[in-house]
């Protein structure tokens, strides 16, 4: 399963960056912080959907911690990304 998982963020991780015309234009533009935040994204699902898989606690844990390390750094670079991690955090 975590291969797969693997495989699936790394599609999406893929698939934003090249849909997207707005990384281009950012980059153009200056806007470096949008970049990082495509970037740090898909370790925030990563973290989110091991904590869910896990069934050990101290893994557990840890895993929601990361996985909110990662939604606060991504909310201080992008801020409007905080209506996905809350959408996220509402599904688990």
């Amino acid at each position: 399963i975590l291969e797969t998982l693997f495989n699936t963020l790394a599609f999406v991780s893929g698939l934003i960056y090249s849909i997207n015309s707005m990384v281009g234009d950012r980059i153009y533009a200056g806007h470096l912080f949008y970049n990082y935040g495509y970037g740090i994204f898909p370790l925030f699902l990563l973290f989110f959907f091991k904590s869910i898989e896990t069934s050990d606690i101290r893994l557990r844990i840890k895993n929601i911690l990361l996985t909110g390390l990662t939604a606060s750094i991504l909310v201080w670079i992008m801020p409007h990304l905080f209506i996905i991690v809350l959408i996220l955090y509402r599904l688990s």
